[in-house]
């Protein structure tokens, strides 16, 4: 796993140290982690760090409220429809009736080159958390040749997605 130098070394180390990648992270003040797999979903409701990396082809999906997450990672989004239903499920299970519809999903990942049913992908993912009542996603696609990674901070309330070289960071929605 590459070592995350934004998000995380900015909350354990003062702001002088944040560009030294030789600060090591001190990884017990997270708690629980968690690596959300190839074809796999994944939750964490206590603090700590959910993660999936190595999105080319595949799309990364993300449901994060208070002190919950669930991260689905999928090589075959239109086939892993179930998948998503539990992710769905799960968030709607939890979060209240009346929030559903501001709750921001992320969805990443589906380099295009890698994928020839890209576009295909993209809209049934999009499609399917609009259809559930969720707002609008949160998109960070991959250029064709880029990976991306996908990361929710329980401990500190923060979603970040890693596309390219590029970092984007997203406060966890709280009540």
């Amino acid at each position: 796993m590459r070592e995350w130098n934004t998000v995380m070394r900015r909350i354990a180390y003062p702001a002088n140290s944040w560009d030294d990648p030789n600060m090591p992270i001190n990884w017990d003040q997270y708690g629980e982690r968690i690596n959300v797999g190839v074809d796999d979903d994944e939750e964490l409701s206590e603090p700590g760090i959910i993660y999936t990396e190595g999105l080319g082809p595949c799309i990364g999906a993300c449901i994060a409220y208070g002190t919950w997450a669930r991260i689905v990672h999928s090589s075959t989004v239109e086939l892993d429809g179930e998948e998503y239903e539990t992710l769905i499920a799960a968030a709607k299970n939890l979060i209240p009736a009346n929030r559903v519809s501001s709750i921001r999903p992320v969805l990443c990942g589906n380099d295009p080159a890698a994928d020839a049913t890209c576009e295909a992908s993209r809209a049934w993912a999009i499609k399917k958390l609009k259809d559930a009542g969720f707002a609008d996603p949160i998109l960070h696609w991959c250029a064709q040749g880029q990976t991306a990674e996908l990361r929710v901070c329980l401990t500190d309330k923060l979603i970040e997605v890693e596309v390219g070289y590029k970092t984007f960071e997203y406060p966890v929605t709280q009540d």
